[in-house]
């Protein structure tokens, strides 16, 4: 331990006496290791801490095949098919998302919940710390109204109270009794659910038949039952119903997925690719300072070289030099502690809405551990080479000044390391150029409205209204909005684009000929939406009509087609007059007036989906409540105070109705896009961050040389050499180190061309434009970094060199 302590000391004075050294080697160590515990700090709160579930890798979330065989969620009646089947499918719960109005306050609150079924809580292996779950007979028709609260609930809006249990909560104007408050963080969906009711499914619902998906599935393996053994369960049944009823849609089967891809789904490999790419800036990093090191050995060969003849052992040298290393890279840890609490606020103020639990992000115990051993490891790996090589000194080859036999021996480790940086870089900078074109095209593609100056709103209809009065009471918001001052258009739809959710997708029925629909194929969207929809969100209607005040209840159904339907079901012939007619049972043919242009109604990513557009006057009576439950007001206009004038127009027809989920369509349009340009950003930060490290290593390495060679560089001189070949002479030897990592570099980022393509859209992870251009710009960047050692090297004075050797 006293030798420890000795070795650290002396490490510290050494370090203080080389204060350029000591910055220069901790910022380019702390740099890499705050961007790297800013990633580890997001990739813990995401990925690495256990879901709010117990066993969560048991608990499966079951998707259901429909009818172009892609999964989706359940429809009511195969709900029920399946889970008569028996075996694990018996387990099946389900569950949905919902909203709940509170109107016990001033201002009505809407409050994001679910409704559950009763096995729900015991397949997810979680039980109320207060309380207890649903019953069978809650769980039933005629169930009573009861309410399980979350624990961010209880806490904020009935202060902890211990005795919250069979107290009432009016949701909906219907007074629910309180049976339980779950543990903190649990949630189902989202985390913004704040209270349960049962789900109390109803198989006979006429609004819920099989062409509307609208249960999630989940359940629970087995003990002792792998995910692969209970996919083969699932499989016996299918070929089970397929025998039985081959034209079923019971029969197109069911996929189980874990609970942790269900959660995570593309963010996952997108945040281990940043991870990787951060990684590497950090193998960057420690390859400049090992170079550092190497330089600083050589000019330390004499002092070594002493301490040997003295006495030290080599081991005992060496274990010197690791400590330095270790001081180093502690320091830079600290320093890069620092650096990373502040790039992880940037990080979350630019965050996703879309990457789960970031609201968990932060420095805590796993993240200071992992910054304390990546500062270990670091300084393990770039102290190592330099010290083994350093500690090779003796007294002899110090009195024969064999400087330079050694000094090349340690310029050759030093190109190593600059071609394995350069190389990194290289890969990194053609993930980042991949990426930036990607960003490119995606913004030229066209969305299909005008995001610009509209404000969205949601309005949900009082529980008190039959399905009948809900057009009624959509009515009178819709004309009283579109009056308000400085509102040049307004509308309402049920889900608008990039607003995360979507309509119902169902087949349709043309009348004539309905081509049968290709395995993999996009199902028809059914949009319920009032007149001015189009004008408001500033949709081309490339033929006919919008739907207009006169097509009501009474007059001739219509439709509005988007350009990719009306392609499918009558290429090169023009829609409008054409009739269609949505497989619900009570859906009348629907005479096309029009169409639309294709939008994108998820992000600019997502491909478009045929679309039907329905008046939400003219809907089939059995699935008016599901439609129109709740609705989506876009309002077009400039002047100041829209929403609040729309707050109070809602409230003059209703004052307990709230107005909730209120943003801009820039803000939506913006979120719908953001974890793709959340991975560019990062992407790009870690190249250019890389870009310099390996200018900075090619520009170290190479003035190292020149000062190691300059006898050599004036003896060429005096014997004729032009300053142009000196110039030339050195520029070549940082071309050449640099070349071959760039080679090196371009071979790498083939092999892993398949891990960026999941990033990408409408890019080639193997571009040639992109493999071209981006070896160019860097080598580019590298002969520049050789310039200046290039120039020193041209300007040598012969005589003068000559005469100091």
């Amino acid at each position: 331990m006293n030798n420890l302590l000795q070795d650290i000391k002396f490490g510290v004075r050494t370090l203080l006496r080389s204060p350029s050294f000591t910055v220069v080697a901790v910022l380019t160590i702390a740099l890499a290791i705050g961007a790297n515990t800013a990633m580890f700090s997001v990739i813990n709160a995401v990925l690495l801490r256990p879901l709010p579930y117990n066993q969560p890798d048991r608990v499966m979330a079951v998707w259901q095949y429909d009818a172009n065989q892609q999964i989706n969620a359940f429809t009511t009646p195969n709900f029920v098919e399946w889970k008569r089947q028996g075996g694990i499918v018996a387990q099946l719960s389900a569950f949905t998302s919902t909203a709940f109005n509170i109107a016990d306050q001033d201002v009505p609150e809407r409050v994001a919940g679910g409704n559950m079924q009763y096995e729900l809580l015991p397949n997810f292996g979680v039980q109320p710390v207060l309380g207890r779950n649903f019953t069978p007979e809650e769980d039933s028709l005629n169930g009573p109204p009861v309410a399980i609260l979350s624990n961010a609930m209880w806490r904020t809006r009935f202060n902890s109270d211990p005795n919250i249990l069979n107290q009432t909560i009016k949701l909906d104007s219907v007074a629910y009794t309180i049976i339980g408050v779950m543990p903190a963080n649990f949630y189902v969906l989202n985390r913004n659910e704040l209270l349960w009711t049962p789900l109390k499914l109803n198989p006979t619902d006429p609004s819920k038949s099989r062409r509307i998906h609208w249960m999630w599935g989940f359940l629970r393996l087995p003990d002792g039952m792998t995910k692969k053994q209970g996919d083969a369960e699932v499989n016996a049944i299918t070929a089970r119903l397929k025998a039985q009823d081959p034209s079923g849609d019971a029969s197109r089967g069911l996929q189980l997925q874990s609970m942790p891809e269900f959660v995570y789904g593309d963010v996952k490999p997108a945040l281990l690719l940043l991870m990787g790419s951060v990684g590497l800036v950090l193998l960057i990093a420690c390859a400049n300072v090992i170079n550092l090191l190497l330089a600083r050995g050589a000019a330390r060969r004499s002092e070594l070289s002493v301490r040997s003849a003295l006495g030290a052992p080599r081991a005992r040298l060496i274990r010197q030099l690791l400590t330095e290393s270790l001081v180093l890279s502690i320091c830079a840890g600290a320093l890069g502690l620092g650096l990373g609490a502040l790039a992880l606020k940037s990080l979350l103020a630019m965050h996703p809405t879309n990457i789960p639990r970031v609201e968990e992000v932060r420095i805590d115990g796993w993240v200071l551990g992992f910054t304390f051993l990546v500062s270990l490891l670091v300084g393990v790996i770039f102290g190592l080479a330099p010290a083994v090589t350093a500690s090779r000194a003796n007294v002899a080859e110090v009195l024969k000044d064999s400087m330079r036999t050694s000094s090349g021996r340690i310029g050759r480790q030093r190109s190593v390391f600059v071609f394995a940086e350069t190389a990194l870089a290289c890969m990194l900078l053609i993930g980042a150029g991949l990426a930036s074109k990607s960003i490119w095209k995606l913004q030229k593609v066209d969305p299909g409205f005008n995001p610009h100056n509209v404000s969205v709103l949601r309005v949900s209809a009082p529980r008190s209204l039959l399905p009948a009065q809900l057009p009624e009471f959509y009515r009178r918001i819709f004309e009283r909005v579109s009056t308000l001052p400085g509102v040049e258009a307004a509308a309402l739809g049920r889900d608008l684009p990039m607003s995360g959710a979507a309509d119902p997708s169902m087949p349709i029925t043309i009348d004539g000929n309905t081509p049968a629909l290709a395995e993999g194929e996009v199902i028809t969207r059914f949009r319920s939406i009032t007149p001015n929809y189009f004008r408001t969100l500033q949709t081309p209607v490339l033929r006919g009509r919008e739907f207009a005040d006169t097509d009501t209840s009474t007059s001739q159904p219509v439709a509005i087609v988007s350009k990719s339907l009306a392609d499918r079901y009558w290429p090169n012939e023009d829609p409008v007059g054409k009739r269609l007619k949505p497989e619900i049972p009570d859906a009348p043919y629907y005479t096309v007036v029009g169409e639309v242009a294709d939008v994108r109604h998820w992000s600019l990513d997502i491909q478009v989906e045929p679309t039907a557009y329905y008046p939400y006057t003219q809907l089939p009576p059995s699935i008016v409540a599901l439609f129109q439950k709740n609705m989506s007001i876009a309002v077009r206009g400039t002047a100041g105070g829209i929403v609040p004038s729309v707050r109070a127009a809602v409230g003059e027809i209703d004052k307990t109705v709230p107005v909730f989920n209120v943003h801009t369509m820039d803000e939506l349009f913006s979120d719908s896009g953001s974890l793709r340009r959340f991975d560019m950003a990062l992407l790009l930060s870690f190249a250019g961050l890389a870009l310099v490290l390996s200018a900075i290593g090619v520009y170290g390495v190479i003035a190292y040389s020149v000062a190691q060679r300059t006898r050599e560089i004036a003896i060429r001189m005096a014997v004729g050499a032009q300053r142009k070949d000196v110039f030339e002479l050195v520029i070549a030897q940082g071309a050449k180190v640099a070349g071959v990592g760039v080679v090196a570099g371009v071979i790498g980022a083939l092999l892993l061309a398949k891990v960026m393509s999941s990033l990408l859209y409408e890019v080639n992870p193997r571009d040639l434009l992109t493999f071209c251009t981006v070896p160019f710009i860097l080598m580019v960047v590298i002969l520049l970094a050789c310039y200046i050692p290039a120039h020193r090297a041209a300007s040598v004075e012969p005589n003068t060199a000559l005469r100091y050797e």
